[in-house]
């Protein structure tokens, strides 16, 4: 799908996506969510998402939807992410920046079996197999 748009920004463009969130699936996929921004000028048709880490240029998708999941990331890499609103002419500014470290599967299992249970008077940390 290809979406033609002007790329330029005046009074009349959107407001920026909000309370964009992103959330570790694993260590090589992260989905992103957002809310739309206040009506301003025409209806927003769709969104870009822009993401980079130290490694990369900045990459960049589109979607109508308020979320994305973007797959395939780089493990123990951390990754900086924006949003921007389009309406039929114009773009928005970009939402706030949000910064997320992919880390490794490993880890992940790992810390998603562990629990802090007592032991007496002592914390321990235990591991579920």
């Amino acid at each position: 799908m290809y979406l033609s748009m002007k790329l330029h920004c005046t009074d009349d463009a959107p407001y920026p996506p909000t309370d964009l969130v992103a959330r570790l699936i694993d260590s090589r996929t992260v989905r992103l969510q957002w809310k739309e921004p206040p009506l301003h000028g025409s209806p927003i048709v769709a969104y870009s998402v822009h993401y980079h880490c130290a490694v990369y240029k900045e990459l960049q998708k589109v979607t109508r939807n308020t979320s994305i999941i973007l797959s395939p990331l780089v493990p123990f890499t951390n990754y900086t992410f924006y949003v921007k609103a389009y309406n039929s002419d114009l773009y928005s500014d970009p939402s706030q920046l949000v910064s997320l470290f992919t880390g490794d599967d490993g880890m992940l299992t790992v810390l998603s079996n562990l629990s802090v249970v007592s032991y007496g008077s002592l914390p321990c940390l235990v591991l579920q197999c």
